[in-house]
């Protein structure tokens, strides 16, 4: 991925794959012309470029800031493969909403069987409006289907980097919409000749977390849904199919365990540098829809990979995960359900405890955080099976393993709860995983367990967020430790503007600006940033070191010159973070060029401990 590529939609499946889609008969082309003449330049500096110049290099990208005017801007047209003729949609041009993904991998676009008709989804700016558009490319003509508004965000997907959660059905002219308007992410069937909505599909105080399969014969739709079981961790998904006019629901697969089932169309970035698999083709469920292969799987059990029926029934076992290799004295993190700082919401995390642990000695405290509002940071499976292939449950483990208690917890704020849950961090962004919620649950753990120790707690994200430098600066009674790899400045993020308006002044001049708060600095903090994060822009990590140095604030700071975003390729950063708490918590003198490598975390963790104790 160039460096133009991957400030251009912060992630390198967006910038590769074509932007178009084919007609059934292969004689259309669906596309777009993108316009970003009038969206401003943002510099970015290679200081040591990879040609090997000791010039530094200074390249120009268009990246559209949250409280920008212009942003890229999308005409729809259609190609006569044969005549070569260009039909333009007769529609105002769509604003980039800003979000993650171009429209045609993000399940935004679909044609009509009888290639008359190519459809859009129209998403606002911001995300408080989306409408479905007909377009007949044959006279350009448009006209809008349907609309869905929300005053705060609207999510077409709980999964912020995935594609849109919707299952367009051309054979028969419908749509299966999905929407969070009840309060819950539920799905809904739509009539694409009318516009008209033709019954509900899902409803209730439960969401649907995934749309993996449809089977035209029986009319139901395979889902992984979330919550219904009040008895448990609502996390946790359970597989089932649903006949879309009926609603009447048939269990698959539902325990006191978190059922994955690999979609097809998932965000490869991730999955395949994590998990190996290189293309976003393959499926968990099969084609004819009669068989299923799921990891059954709990963040404090061995994950157990099935082949099961479409009824649920067991057809062999693929795949039990071999725990053989992890080291003696393992202890599985400890799943706890806490109350939120309002006294009433449940929340949920996991404990971490060292392989050396004893209840009898005192433990500092490492609260694993992001306060990004499109995470659920805590894993509901073991290993990699969690939304982010297993990086919170090996790097909470390993930093556990140091000699701490680590716990991760997810605060109001944050997603894959009802709408109303993920709204509590709107218009307040760095709220999400609300920080109040984790020092509330922390303290019910204090309570609980006497070997954590409350006068020594520290905050990490390894991840990109601001949270530790929000945690310091605004809990500095609580939090007396901070480090961070790849910092989160909203207003140099293009996503924050879906989860808070920056277009509005009142918004820019709230705690946002961590830099008007750096004067409250009072304990140890380590910024840790590559200069070519893509993601995070190390110009909003710039701007907080300045005024840092205008308060006369000591800090820690790594700067990577050729580094990019938050873990990757990070090795360095991360072992400098491993001695900073090492340091400032236990006291103790680092190992001397111990060497990070790219492997298992935990592992090498253990080393790292090992090498202390010698």
């Amino acid at each position: 991925m160039s460096l133009v590529e991957g400030f251009h939609k912060n992630t390198s499946d967006s910038c590769t794959l074509p932007q178009a889609l084919w007609s059934y008969d292969s004689k259309q082309l669906f596309t777009y012309q993108l316009d970003e003449r009038q969206v401003l330049s943002y510099p970015v500096t290679q200081y040591i470029p990879p040609e090997g110049s000791v010039r530094p290099k200074s390249v120009d990208v268009k990246y559209a800031l949250p409280n920008d005017q212009a942003v890229a801007e999308y005409r729809y047209l259609s190609i006569d493969v044969e005549s070569k003729q260009v039909c333009i949609a007769d529609y105002p041009c769509v604003l980039d909403s800003l979000a993650w993904q171009f429209p045609f991998i993000s399940n935004l676009t679909w044609w009509s069987t009888d290639n008359k008709i190519a459809y859009f989804i129209d998403v606002s700016r911001r995300q408080k409006k989306v409408t479905v558009v007909a377009f007949d490319t044959n006279s350009g003509s448009t006209w809008s289907l349907f609309e869905e508004s929300s005053n705060t965000k609207i999510n077409l997907s709980l999964d912020y980097e995935h594609p849109a959660s919707l299952l367009p059905l051309p054979e028969t002219n419908e749509l299966i919409w999905f929407s969070e308007r009840s309060g819950w992410a539920h799905l809904y069937l739509y009539c694409l000749s009318s516009g008209t909505l033709k019954n509900v599909i899902t409803h209730g105080d439960w969401l649907v977390r995934e749309v993996l399969h449809f089977n035209p014969e029986t009319r139901e739709v395979y889902l992984q849904i979330a919550g219904r079981n009040k008895n448990r961790n609502p996390y946790y998904r359970e597989l089932c199919r649903v006949n879309i006019d009926t609603g009447h629901i048939s269990t698959i697969a539902s325990d006191d365990y978190d059922f994955v089932v690999y979609k097809k169309h998932c965000r490869p970035t991730m999955i395949g540098v994590h998990l190996g698999l290189a293309t976003t083709d393959c499926s968990g469920v099969s084609p004819t829809g009669n068989y299923i292969v799921t990891t059954k799987t709990r963040a404090d059990a061995a994950p157990i990979t099935e082949l099961i029926d479409v009824n649920g029934c067991k057809v062999m076992t693929l795949e039990t995960a071999d725990i053989s290799g992890l080291q003696g004295g393992w202890h599985w993190p400890e799943p706890v359900k806490l109350l939120a700082a309002d006294g009433k919401t449940d929340i949920y995390g996991l404990v971490f405890r060292p392989s050396h642990f004893s209840p009898d000695k005192s433990y500092p405290v490492i609260d694993f955080a992001s306060n990004n509002p499109f995470y659920a940071l805590v894993p509901n499976g073991a290993f990699g099976n969690d939304t982010e292939a297993g990086c919170a449950y090996m790097s909470a483990a390993a930093i556990a393993e140091l000699g701490f208690i680590t716990v991760i917890i997810d605060g109001r704020g944050s997603c894959y709860r009802s709408k109303s849950f993920q709204d509590h961090a709107y218009g307040n962004v760095h709220t999400g995983s609300d920080l109040k919620d984790h020092i509330a649950g922390i303290r019910q753990l204090g309570d609980r367990y006497s070997e954590l120790n409350l006068d020594a707690v520290g905050i990490v994200d390894i991840n990109g967020s601001n949270s530790p430098l929000y945690g310091l600066l605004a809990f500095p009674e609580f939090y007396k430790v901070g480090a961070v790899v790849s910092m989160w400045d909203p207003r140099l993020r293009a996503q924050a503007d879906i989860y808070h308006d920056l277009s509005n002044e009142d918004n820019n001049k709230n705690s946002l600006v961590l830099g008007d708060m750096a004067s409250r600095l009072q304990g140890k903090l380590l910024l840790a940033n590559g200069m070519l994060d893509p993601v995070y822009p190390i110009s909003g990590c710039l701007q907080f070191i300045e005024a840092l140095v205008r308060n006369n604030k000591d800090f820690d700071l790594v700067l990577l010159p050729s580094g990019g975003h938050s873990w990757d390729g990070c090795q360095y950063a991360l072992r400098r973070v491993w001695d900073f708490l090492v340091c400032h918590f236990l006291s103790i003198e680092p190992p001397k060029d111990f060497h990070l490598a790219s492997g298992t975390e935990y592992a090498l963790a253990q080393q790292f401990s090992e090498t202390v104790e010698t």
